[in-house]
């Protein structure tokens, strides 16, 4: 099971970018939310340490969708090892271009939260 969640944050950037709290239209993946569930389901795969290991939970990663719809500042915020947060974190990281955010008629950087949940299957 793979759960969203939107968040969005203030952040200080370079004068080329306009971070905001809220966007007027958030940044979506192209297809919409059904179409990144998929996305994510057909390319996280379970690394082998953690199988191993029998280790489980959710990784948060945050990332900032940027005014071109580039992924950008990948990190996993809330770990748990066994090779899940840098497998989230690769996942995310290779994601097409978003469908930017637009505030007040500009396309602006928004930050995100996803969490993903690693559950072995017996």
């Amino acid at each position: 099971m793979i759960k969203v969640i939107f968040k969005t944050g203030t952040l200080t950037g370079s004068s080329e970018s306009t971070f905001v709290d809220f966007a007027e239209v958030m940044p979506s993946f192209p297809g919409g939310a059904e179409k990144l569930y998929k996305y994510l389901q057909k390319n996280i795969n379970y690394p082998n340490i953690a199988r191993e290991n029998r280790i489980e939970g959710t990784v948060i990663v945050g990332f900032i969708v940027s005014q071109f719809g580039e992924i950008l500042n990948v990190e996993a915020m809330r770990k748990i090892g066994g090779g899940c947060d840098e497998e989230a974190v690769r996942v995310i990281s290779q994601m097409p271009k978003w469908n930017p955010g637009q505030h007040r008629n500009k396309t602006v950087a928004v930050k995100y939260s996803l969490p993903l949940k690693f559950k072995l299957i017996d």
